[in-house]
């Protein structure tokens, strides 16, 4: 028996304040029994539905390819595997895993970040400038049960009193080599844009105000002060002089000897 995931099951997610209604994930879980026995089997999904940052998977469901079974969600506590997070268990009725044949078991469910638009409200007024952002990673797996009396896969297995075998996905030690189980994880983020308004508007009060300073030095220094009338005039008389005296010479004198 083999356990995949299928491709274009969905791996990454992204949110923000202006795209934060709930999107689907999909999961596709494929069951393979490449052997030549035909043989009863106990499927189960195993998901988280709320994680931090407020995160939350609502509406889920599995449905089963040409509906080989049906699934349900039972009432039972899952708090031991992960303490603070409520977890979800979907079991479906024991079906035929029939011989050299596959089987497909489809999670969906809708996941969002709740009040993510509230948080981008009142977000810190620094991060305003830069932004936000946060991530989890949302897990889920699929276990399979079978009668550990009559079909071996493993040589470490957990029996239960009917016979059939626990896997560690109910016990929630999850194992890659674990034949018995498969898990899958979807990363899911949200980002925080910078507000563009608020920081075009602070680069303008910024800039008014470091015009206002300057002009308030150069006015301090005489660079704006209007020259009066008899001002302009002494100015010009002055300028008159220094260009006479750029162009004066001193006169020669010539003296003539006679002799006698």
């Amino acid at each position: 028996m083999g356990l995949t995931v299928k491709e274009g099951s969905t791996t990454y997610l992204n949110f923000t304040a202006e795209e934060a209604a709930p999107k689907k994930i999909e999961i596709i879980y494929k069951i393979d029994n490449p052997g030549f026995k035909a043989f009863p089997v106990n499927v189960s999904l195993f998901f988280p539905t709320q994680l931090e940052h407020n995160f939350e998977m609502k509406d889920y469901q599995v449905s089963v390819q040409q509906n080989k079974t049906q699934c349900r969600i039972p009432d039972l506590k899952t708090d031991h595997c992960s303490p603070g997070e409520p977890w979800k268990i979907i079991a479906c009725d024991t079906f035929i895993l029939d011989k050299e044949s596959s089987t497909e078991f489809t999670f969906s469910g809708e996941a969002h970040f709740r009040d993510l638009k509230k948080h981008a409200e009142n977000i810190a007024f620094l991060k305003r400038y830069t932004r936000d952002s946060g991530e989890v990673k949302f897990k889920s797996s699929i276990g399979v049960e079978f009668d550990g009396r009559q079909y071996v896969l493993v040589s470490r297995k957990q029996e239960r009193n009917d016979g059939f075998m626990e896997t560690s996905h109910k016990t929630c030690s999850w194992k890659d080599n674990d034949p018995t189980m498969k898990w899958s994880e979807v990363r899911v983020e949200f980002t925080i844009l910078p507000n563009r308004l608020l920081i075009i508007f602070t680069g303008v009060g910024l800039g008014l105000l470091f015009l206002i300073i300057t002009t308030i030095i150069m006015w301090k220094l005489g660079c704006f002060k209007r020259k009066t009338f008899y001002e302009e005039e002494e100015s010009d008389a002055v300028l008159q002089a220094d260009s006479s005296n750029e162009f004066a010479f001193d006169p020669i004198v010539l003296s003539t000897t006679i002799q006698s």
